[in-house]
């Protein structure tokens, strides 16, 4: 009855609602959660009805994550400062449709004097007498919902989408990061989780927090966008132009420019290891539930999975309740990842090489070739390199053929049909500069092309990690092995084939090294040549309009295109989201969209 007072609730009479096969009408139980001393949480059981649909899976192609924040490439004169807001009670201020509302009836049949005084009462004699429904005041009516249940299969979808929208239709939500999409090239970067709308602005670093900036902007236009419907974000949760913030589910340092998995659940997971170590026994769930949170930890340094392998199945022969000694192998790789959390990290002042590597291996031998490309080119080539999430067009060619290329073997492999390949824009930049050697050695004729192919990568890594340097470095790396792309973008693989990624995960965590491979096919791969007793070739091959583009880092439409062809993304953001109303933010827009390299161009 306070719902109804509040405008929460519809009323419907039985010969309003869906039925199931046997002419039953279909309603769902709802039950409470402990929230707070003061209110409890609501949860719909809608178990027939979510049955009766589909997920839509459109969250996955709106949500930010915290992996997004080691995207960021800073400066040194640049820093990080973050805001926050987070909506309180979103779901319950979502108003659905009139037919979602029917999919929300709750319990028993209830007598309708109970809400003749009620808002809901008057709506649904008005719906019914316009319906020609009789009779116009059913005697027992169901009680449903009329705002977003909790409890609805697709709640987060909703939620998400409309969130969304109502901060573009007051100009905010520009530039949002997106899990399965490169992070913006901004210098705000905006994303929203359900109700929580959260920011990160780069700015120089002598800002103080109280001067404005693009975020400045973009929350005054997102709070006009709250007050138009009447929300007021939580105080406790808001923040506002912090240089240390945990959000996404994780742990920003904007000043240092460092980003980590939240470091409270960081310190669970490593107690949790800890104890798991002594105690050696443990249930199926609570070994599960170990590896699920050392996994996630792992995301910000995705070498250390590579540690990982026996454990994910450690725990599949045994019935939940039942105790269990895990096998040493399990628990020594526990011991070994564990050891190495302190440098789960990104640095997000790395910078990115100017030297661009490619390597290949062929049944005799393998080598690694070098070229220098501008470092705004670099940049762009690394936020546009495979990542986990983030599914790859092997050979720019459909995804049957894509599907043909597998753990057991190379692209290569594939000869003509891999040749004929369509073309991409790693093969047309490749094609467009000269390549110098690196390196060359023999490797066993028996040994599978798959392990053959990471070999080189594997020493490129070891050079590099020998290297001196102040900070940490981000590498390209071309190469034509797909199982080694997907491999490397993972972090580990389950092919035993694979194992060479393990003994240099200490390399590239030690050094704070980032590598990143996208894939080129063989006929344009430069390193395939010296594998094959043939020169490398130290001139461009042929230029096109695409690669001129690259190379002066003349970044448009066109060549966003060229790299979107080459991932499978979701659904575009057009069919999701309204247009963004109004102009763009335009105080402190100090870091330009690109600066192109006049003398490599």
């Amino acid at each position: 009855m306070r719902a109804d007072e509040a405008n929460g609730v519809e009323l419907f009479g039985d010969d309003e609602l869906d039925r199931d096969v046997d002419g039953d009408v279909i309603v769902a139980g709802f039950f409470a959660l402990w929230k707070s001393l003061h209110t409890d949480r609501t949860i719909t059981a809608r178990l027939a009805q979510n049955r009766r649909e589909r997920s839509l899976g459109l969250s996955a192609s709106l949500l930010a994550h915290g992996v997004l924040l080691a995207e960021i490439l800073l400066r040194d004169d640049e820093k990080a400062r973050m805001s926050g807001r987070d909506l309180p009670n979103a779901y319950h201020h979502a108003l659905v449709s009139m037919l979602r509302a029917k999919t929300y009836a709750l319990g028993a049949l209830v007598d309708n004097r109970v809400f003749r005084r009620g808002p809901a009462f008057q709506r649904m004699v008005e719906r019914r007498r316009a319906a020609g429904k009789r009779p116009e005041v059913p005697e027992k009516v169901r009680v449903s919902w009329r705002s977003l249940a909790m409890g609805d299969l697709n709640e987060v979808c909703f939620m998400t989408t409309a969130h969304l929208n109502l901060l573009r239709r007051n100009g905010a939500g520009r530039e949002i990061a997106r899990y399965c999409s490169p992070l913006p090239r901004a210098s705000l970067i905006e994303g929203v989780i359900v109700d929580d709308y959260d920011m990160v602005c780069v700015v120089p670093r002598s800002l103080t927090s109280e001067e404005s900036a693009a975020d400045t902007e973009a929350l005054s236009r997102a709070m006009a966008g709250y007050a138009s419907v009447g929300l007021t974000p939580e105080p406790k949760k808001t923040f506002t132009g912090e240089e240390n913030a945990n959000f996404w589910g994780a742990s920003i340092q904007g000043e240092i420019g460092r980003v980590r998995a939240h470091r409270e659940v960081t310190l669970r997971t490593m107690v949790l290891v800890v104890a798991l170590l002594r105690q050696r026994s443990a249930t199926a769930r609570v070994w599960n539930a170990v590896i699920g949170l050392a996994v996630y930890v792992s995301l910000y340094a995705r070498p250390a999975l590579s540690f990982l392998d026996v454990v994910f199945h450690e725990a599949d022969q045994y019935a939940p309740g039942v105790v269990f000694v895990p096998s040493r192998r399990a628990l020594g790789e526990l011991a070994a990842w564990l050891a190495f959390v302190p440098f789960m990290s990104v640095d997000l002042r790395a910078d990115v090489d100017r030297r661009v590597f490619a390597t290949d291996a062929s049944s005799r031998s393998c080598a690694a070739v070098v070229t220098t490309l501008p470092p705004d080119l670099c940049r762009e080539l690394w936020r546009q390199r495979p990542r986990r999430g983030v599914g790859q067009r092997y050979m720019g060619e459909p995804d049957n053929l894509a599907g043909a290329v597998s753990e057991s073997g190379s692209d290569s492999e594939l000869g003509e049909q891999g040749s004929r390949a369509t073309s991409t824009w790693s093969s047309e930049l490749c094609d467009a500069v000269g390549w110098a050697p690196v390196f060359k050695y023999g490797v066993r004729r028996c040994e599978h092309i798959v392990t053959k192919e990471a070999r080189p990568i594997c020493t490129l890594v070891r050079r590099l990690a020998a290297e001196v340097r102040e900070r940490g470095l981000r590498v390209l790396n071309f190469a034509d092995s797909s199982p080694n792309v997907g491999a490397w973008a993972k972090g580990r693989s389950s092919s035993g084939r694979l194992w060479p990624l393990r003994p240099v995960a200490p390399d590239l965590l030690l050094t704070d090294l980032q590598l990143g491979v996208p894939w080129v096919p063989t006929a344009s791969n430069p390193a395939d040549a010296p594998t094959r007793g043939r020169a490398v070739r130290r001139a461009p091959f042929k230029r096109s309009e695409l690669a001129d583009a690259l190379l002066r880092c003349a970044f448009d439409e066109r060549t966003d295109a060229a790299f979107l062809s080459s991932t499978k993304q979701g659904k575009p953001l057009a069919q999701l989201l309204e247009p963004v109303v109004g102009p763009p933010y335009e105080i402190g827009r100090h870091r330009p969209r690109c600066v192109a390299d006049s003398n490599m161009a």
